[in-house]
């Protein structure tokens, strides 16, 4: 309604504009004279404006803006005014979503469980430091095969006189990178009791030096750390004729001779077995012997052995228990 009025009130205010603009002549006529008659009067009506096509077309033009604009504004405000439509999705779409979601989801669960298998090696090995004593070379006494395992250690399968579940750690943790081999030893219960370590081979001069050398730097730090040190030598002994005197007064003595550690032939006395060097230690918990060994290529090496008492002692008892029930 409001509309209707408006576009009224503009066509009467633009007629009103072209009529007073409107000029009157009558041409060849003088106003004052008397001689005014139809014939002589001419109106002419000048707008000063465009022929009266354009005039039509400004003001159809005009009015068609007008309506434009107040279409744009309610058509704006019909959209802020109107709710939101439920869009309905397609079900190839909704499956692709659904799809989607399920993957997502999975995905979350991996990662949530990944988090719980790095985390559990960590909580495992805190409670085997905390239930464990530890033992040379970063492992553990009376922990399992799996505990070790689980602490990060490589164990292969090997074997050693008189012991049947003997493992070689191929990644003990030393600071002197001394060992070539570290072994494991488990007993009859599954509990690690006794470990092995020996050094590289040694190229080594005739009085075995480069061995005893290293032998004398492991005795004075497991001296340190276990005490009760004791050397146990085995010499080359052999015995020479002294002869004394000539003829009826000539004497034979048998005189025995033993070669001392590092004598000229050291080497070669301790491996064919006719000499032997090594040393014990042990406190209440921990007993260790080092040694000195050569290998059929004549290359020389040091070893340690570690046994916890208490863990050999619950292997023996096992092991005598077992025999029991054989019998």
């Amino acid at each position: 309604m409001i509309k209707k009025y408006f576009i009224l009130i503009l066509s009467f205010s633009f007629l009103q504009s072209h009529i007073c603009n409107a000029q009157i002549n009558f041409l060849g006529t003088d106003l004052s004279s008397n001689d005014i008659t139809e014939e002589n009067i001419d109106i002419d009506i000048d707008t000063d404006t465009e022929p009266k096509n354009n005039q039509d077309d400004f003001f159809n033009d005009y009015i068609d803006e007008i309506e434009t604009q107040y279409k744009a504004k309610n058509s704006a405000r019909n959209i802020l005014s109107k709710k939101p439509e439920k869009i309905t999705l397609r079900s190839n779409q909704q499956k692709l979503i659904e799809k989607g979601i399920e993957k997502r989801k999975l995905l979350e669960e991996k990662i949530e469980q990944n988090k719980k298998i790095e985390n559990e090696p960590k909580e495992l090995l805190l409670k085997i430091q905390s239930k464990y004593q530890q033992a040379p070379l970063g492992l553990y006494w009376d922990a399992t095969i799996e505990e070790i395992k689980t602490l990060g250690f490589n164990l292969k399968s090997a074997e050693r006189e008189d012991y049947s579940e003997v493992y070689q750690v191929t990644n003990p943790k030393q600071n002197n990178n001394t060992f070539d081999i570290v072994s494991a030893i488990f007993g009859i219960n599954n509990h690690l009791w006794c470990i092995y370590a020996q050094s590289y081979p040694l190229d080594d001069d005739s009085s075995a030096n480069e061995a005893l050398k290293l032998y004398k730097k492991y005795f004075k730090a497991l001296s340190v750390k276990y005490g009760n040190a004791k050397e146990h030598y085995t010499p080359y002994t052999y015995t020479e004729e002294k002869i004394e005197g000539e003829g009826n007064n000539k004497k034979i003595t048998q005189i025995t001779k033993q070669n001392p550690i590092g004598g000229k032939n050291f080497l070669k006395e301790l491996q064919e077995g006719k000499a032997s060097l090594y040393a014990s230690f042990e406190n209440n918990e921990v007993g260790v012997i080092l040694s000195i060994s050569v290998d059929n290529t004549g290359k020389s090496f040091i070893s340690i052995d570690y046994k916890n008492f208490k863990s050999m002692k619950n292997e023996q008892d096992a092991s005598f228990n077992r025999l029991i029930e054989d019998i």
